[in-house]
């Protein structure tokens, strides 16, 4: 067998063994996944580790059918481990799906990923971003949020805020309207149609260069929904009676509420988005990341906002060169 072998070698032996042991079958469709996806792994080749070690992991992953117990180790990097777990659990629960995980304790956090996560579905069309990526990374970011320690958990600091802001986001979705954005040099986002005045005009799409861009350790999953919420946040924007106050509030609850926790895994935890790509299967990852980024910076042109797009929140060199309002604690301003 050499010292080499094909993700799809291992997980048709260990689901194998799995299906003996747990009574759980490999299908096609159903409750339990379709595991003939697994399939498109054919080509991906993974250095031969310890196929027992491989099989436990693969295992216990497939046990897992109450959502509440979805975790991982949110100080560890993203590695092998965590991405065979991710798989077994994204093919076994239909992430792709897009079904919302259930996790009654954290009822209310999952209605705001679930909303950001539809904004951005119905602005940026699954042409450029399949929606199966987005899927997936909504469902891997609660599973983050369900991980947090139950000493940080679920403290409801700003349960007021989100109850009035929920109103506003969910206005936002229903009004919302998919974006004019266009590729005029292949699968990549070059430009995006806009109104101005009484005429409707192409205008570039160029992502904003970040300090946080130079980091090789920012994890997929964290960074990927950051930028599902900015687009949130520049789509719905209009949507704001107080502008100033709300937007501040929103950016304010988002960060406390959601990211403060996960500030080192989005950071330090990352990969190369190559050792992501089994999770997602048959997408193009690279350009579902490219093109989720400038769907974001389209967002904000499409509301004359480019000026005020958000920048990662992220301490670099010790302090939050990209955010300094957010590094001394205080409200947001422009």
């Amino acid at each position: 067998m050499g010292t080499e072998l094909s993700l799809f070698a291992v997980c048709i032996m260990i689901l194998g063994v799995c299906s003996q042991d747990e009574g759980d079958k490999p299908s096609k469709g159903g409750g339990k996944g379709d595991w003939s996806g697994i399939e498109n792994l054919a080509g991906v080749l993974y250095e031969l580790r310890d196929i027992k070690k491989d099989e436990e992991l693969v295992c216990n992953a497939l046990k897992m059918t109450d959502h509440a117990k979805l975790k991982i180790n949110l100080t560890q990097p993203f590695d092998y481990e965590q991405m065979l777990t991710f798989l077994v659990w994204s093919i076994k629960h239909d992430f792709k799906s897009g079904k919302p995980l259930k996790l009654s304790a954290l009822e209310w956090k999952v209605e705001v990923v679930e909303t950001i996560a539809t904004i951005f579905k119905k602005g940026c069309e699954s042409l450029h971003v399949p929606q199966s990526f987005i899927n997936i990374i909504k469902s891997l970011f609660m599973i983050y949020i369900n991980s947090v320690p139950t000493t940080n958990g679920d403290k409801g600091k700003s349960k007021d805020v989100w109850k009035s802001t929920m109103e506003m986001l969910k206005k936002c979705s229903n009004a919302e309207k998919p974006l004019d954005i266009s590729d005029t040099d292949g699968p990549l986002i070059t430009e995006v149609g806009i109104t101005i005045g009484d005429h409707l005009e192409s205008v570039p799409v160029e992502p904003q260069e970040e300090m946080a861009d130079g980091l090789d350790s920012l994890d997929l999953v964290v960074d990927s929904f950051w930028h599902m919420f900015s687009f949130a946040f520049g789509t719905c924007y209009p949507f704001m009676t107080n502008k100033a106050t709300e937007s501040a509030l929103l950016k304010h609850a988002f960060l406390k509420d959601f990211m403060d926790d996960l500030m080192f895994r989005w950071r330090e935890g990352g990969s190369p988005p190559m050792l992501y790509g089994p999770i997602f299967g048959e997408i193009d990852l690279l350009q579902a990341i490219v093109n989720s980024r400038a769907c974001v910076t389209a967002a904000y042109l499409d509301n004359q906002l480019d000026d005020r797009q958000l920048i990662r929140p992220l301490e670099l060199s010790g302090h939050n060169d990209s955010f300094p309002e957010y590094n001394e604690g205080l409200g947001f301003s422009y």
